[in-house]
């Protein structure tokens, strides 16, 4: 199967960065997957085709700038993608991955 996700990439805190204007974009972003395979498969073959898809190059400004934005990028089409299958327990496995995230977030910024 494949989902088209087509979506507006805006870093909200770069935008007001001149050299990140351009970093705006809108794009579609193709997944495809096989209902045969696993969910965990399948979640890493979509996360790797949610990376590619964001990746910005050099022309975003400052590595961590770049990373803020790519990462932004990668969380909101995977939360698309895997929203877009329909499929409770890839969704189930998206969400635990994402919780996991933010509990590791929050730890690291309490040291």
């Amino acid at each position: 199967m494949t989902l088209l996700i087509k979506t507006l990439v805006a870093g909200a805190a770069l935008a007001t960065a001149a050299a990140t204007a351009s970093a705006q974009s809108e794009f579609t972003a193709r997944f495809d997957y096989s209902p045969d395979a696993s969910i965990e498969v399948t979640y890493a073959d979509f996360e790797r085709t949610a990376r590619k898809a964001c990746s910005t190059g050099r022309e975003t400004g400052t590595m961590a700038r770049r990373a803020i934005l790519e990462r932004s990028c990668v969380s909101k089409l995977m939360d698309d993608a895997v929203e877009a299958t329909n499929l409770r327990q890839l969704q189930a496995f998206h969400d635990t991955i994402k919780g996991d995230q933010v509990t590791a977030r929050k730890f690291a910024a309490r040291r």
